[in-house]
């Protein structure tokens, strides 16, 4: 059974339509999990972060993510970096 002695979460911060970012997970991460959020606006219930997709990978691995579509119906695939 897994044990969570330490998790550590980075954020990335707000990315505009059109842009790129690499983010470097710590050398000595076991494991790492990936979760990109939009942000948008619901009638009723206002604006709120909902989730796109959410993916664990290892560490040592490069992985690039192409995401497009809209707020509402947002896409995502993993791609050659």
């Amino acid at each position: 059974m897994p044990v969570k002695l330490f998790e550590q979460t980075l954020s990335s911060g707000n990315y505009p339509i059109g842009q790129t970012r690499i983010l470097g997970v710590p050398r000595s991460a076991l494991t790492a999990r990936v979760r990109v959020e939009r942000f948008i606006f619901y009638p009723f219930f206002g604006w709120y972060w909902k989730e796109i997709f959410r993916q664990e990978i290892r560490p040592q691995d490069r992985i690039c993510y192409d995401i497009w579509g809209t707020t509402v119906q947002p896409f995502w695939t993993s791609i050659n970096c």
